[in-house]
């Protein structure tokens, strides 16, 4: 029988769904494309944080829209798993 895996997968994640690209897919979602912007944040707000205890109310804030954004980033990887099923014809 042949292998109906797209040629372009690396890895599968255990699921019934083939694998993808992950390299490919993870710089083509939010998180992957705004990595340096999300990296100085968190660093930003640590150091906010450390030296003034009253960034608390502004950092749960911020921690919130990067959650958001990680859930994001999940909806969009799961979006490149359907479409790699889709595409593999199975």
């Amino acid at each position: 029988m042949e292998n109906q895996t797209p040629a372009t997968t690396e890895k599968n994640n255990g699921s019934n769904l083939p694998a993808v690209n992950q390299s490919a897919v993870l710089e083509n979602t939010i998180i992957g494309k705004n990595s340096s912007f999300i990296a100085e944040t968190i660093q930003e707000t640590i150091t906010k944080l450390k030296e003034s205890p009253s960034f608390i109310a502004q950092a749960e804030a911020i921690n919130s829209q990067m959650k958001t954004l990680v859930e994001m980033g999940k909806a969009e990887i799961e979006g490149y798993k359907v479409a790699a099923f889709m595409a593999s014809g199975r």
